[in-house]
C-alpha cells in the first residue's frame, strides 16, 4: 500500500508540471530551421533514401512521360529534390510539382531550391497547410517526407492524399520508425514539454493504413545520427539537436533535467570511433489505389498489407 501511495503521489507531480508547462515553447520558424539544419548536417538518411529511391522507388514502380506530384509539408525542398531528380533520370519528360508548405521562410527556401529543374519543372508552391490547399485530382504520386507529425488529423490527410491519386498512383511517406528520436520522445516528450501530438512513428502509421484497409507496402532503411556534441553540455548545437528531438526550445528545463536527457542519449548510442551515434532508422512507406502496383517482398525485404 505504501508503495502504491508514493507511485500516485510520483504520477500527480508529473500531471502537475505537464499543466504547469508553459505553452509558448514550441519552435518558431527560425528556431525550427536552425535546429533542422543542425539535424541535416549529422544524419545519413538523405544518402540511404536517395539509394532506396534509385534501388526501388523509381525502377520498379514506373512513372514515364509527363506526370505529376503533390509534396504535403515540402519544407526546405531537400526530399522534393531528391525525388524529382530520380523521376527524371527514369522516364519523366515533364512534372508538374504541387509543393504544400505553410512557412513562407521555408516555401521560399524549398522555390529557390527547385526552380534548378528549370523547363522540365513545371513547380506551384502553395503556401497552406495539406488540409486547406486545393489540388487537381488525378496526381501520380503524393509525397509526405517527415511532415505526418504536424497534421492534426493524420487520417483525413491520407483519405485526402489517397482520393487525389489515379488509379495507377501511389503515396510515398518518409518517417520516423519506432527506434532513434522516436525513443528520445516517448521518454521525455510528454514530462518535459507537455506535447504528445507529434510523438507519431512508423508504426503508427501502419495501425492507421490497416484500419482504413489502403494497400501499403512499408520497408525499414537503416540510419544513424551523430549525437556526439548532444552529450557536451557546453555545445550549441548539441542542445539545438536534442531541440529539434523534442520539437521545443526547452527554455523550461532545470540543469537536471538536460542532464537525464543526456545520459539517456549517451546510454542509447553506439560508438562509431571517436562518434557516438544515434541508431535512427527510416521507415518507408508505400500505398496505392491497386495492390498490384506496390512491390513484392520478393522483390525488396518489407511489410506487405494482407
Amino acid at each position: 500500500m505504501r508503495w502504491y501511495v508514493i507511485a500516485q503521489a510520483a504520477a500527480l507531480l508529473i500531471a502537475i508540471e505537464v499543466r504547469a508547462m508553459p505553452k509558448n515553447n514550441t519552435l518558431t520558424e527560425v528556431e525550427f530551421e536552425r535546429c533542422f539544419h543542425v539535424l541535416l548536417a549529422v544524419t545519413n538518411e538523405h544518402q540511404v533514401a536517395s539509394d532506396w529511391l534509385e534501388l526501388n522507388l523509381t525502377p520498379k514502380l514506373s512513372m514515364k512521360g509527363a506526370i505529376s506530384v503533390v509534396s504535403a509539408g515540402s519544407g526546405n525542398g531537400d526530399f522534393d529534390a531528391l525525388v524529382i531528380k530520380h523521376l527524371l533520370a527514369h522516364g519523366a519528360t515533364k512534372i508538374t510539382y504541387y509543393a504544400v508548405e505553410p512557412s513562407d521562410a521555408l516555401a521560399q527556401l524549398l522555390e529557390k531550391r527547385l526552380n534548378q529543374f528549370g523547363s522540365k519543372l513545371e513547380l506551384t508552391v502553395l503556401r497552406s497547410t495539406f488540409e486547406t490547399a486545393e489540388i487537381p485530382k488525378g496526381v501520380d504520386l503524393a509525397v509526405f517526407a517527415h511532415s505526418l507529425y504536424y497534421i492534426p488529423d493524420r487520417a483525413a490527410a491520407i483519405r485526402k492524399a489517397f482520393e487525389l491519386i489515379n488509379e495507377q498512383g501511389k503515396i510515398l511517406f518518409v518517417h520516423q520508425t519506432q527506434l532513434g528520436i522516436s525513443q528520445v520522445q516517448r521518454k521525455f516528450m510528454a514530462a518535459y514539454t507537455g506535447d504528445t501530438q507529434r510523438m507519431f512513428n512508423s508504426e503508427d502509421l501502419l495501425n492507421l493504413l490497416q484500419d482504413m484497409k489502403f494497400p501499403y507496402f512499408q520497408q525499414m532503411i537503416p540510419a544513424t545520427l551523430d549525437i556526439s556534441d548532444c552529450l557536451d553540455g557546453s555545445s550549441q548545437r548539441g542542445d539545438d539537436l536534442i531541440r529539434f528531438f523534442l520539437e521545443s526550445n526547452l527554455n523550461q528545463l532545470n540543469p537536471d533535467q538536460w542532464k537525464a536527457i543526456r545520459t539517456f542519449l549517451n546510454d542509447l548510442s553506439i560508438e562509431r570511433g571517436p562518434k557516438r551515434c544515434l541508431y535512427h532508422p527510416v521507415s518507408i512507406t508505400l500505398v496505392a489505389r491497386q495492390a498490384e502496383a506496390l512491390p513484392t517482398t520478393s522483390m525488396i525485404e518489407g511489410r506487405r498489407s494482407p
